[in-house]
């Protein structure tokens, strides 16, 4: 029953980030792209990497349960980053929309092997 508590803060708090960096979205340029929820999305792929190195030998650790599962989760916004691509190709903006995707997919999968391997020993 604890790792929910854990969850729920993380969740909270990553939501709660996300949130905030979403109200400078008129700081991000024109809006075609919605570079807010790009960057939380490449931060929160290389985080989430950062700690699947970290607590790949302590699986079950509470801070996995707050910050993988509850902060990463929450603070994540590939839910956003599908609506926000969907948006763009029912306006009829098929080539923003691919490129949105492309990008976004391609730069997360990298941050979170960045990440991963910035905490893992060097392989033999």
């Amino acid at each position: 029953m604890k790792e929910f508590l854990f969850v729920f803060i993380g969740g909270g708090l990553g939501s709660a980030c996300r949130y905030g960096i979403s109200l400078l979205k008129d700081h991000f340029g024109d809006g075609a792209i919605p570079w807010h929820t790009l960057i939380v999305n490449i931060v929160g792929s290389l985080l989430i990497g950062l700690l699947m190195a970290l607590f790949e030998k302590m699986p079950g650790h509470w801070l996995s349960f707050l910050m993988v599962t509850g902060f990463c989760g929450g603070f994540t916004t590939f839910s956003t980053f599908s609506h926000e691509t969907f948006k763009l190709i029912h306006g009829g903006n098929w080539t923003m929309a691919f490129v949105y995707a492309l990008i976004s997919i391609l730069s997360c999968l990298f941050a979170t092997g960045v990440g991963y391997l910035l905490l893992t020993p060097k392989c033999h």
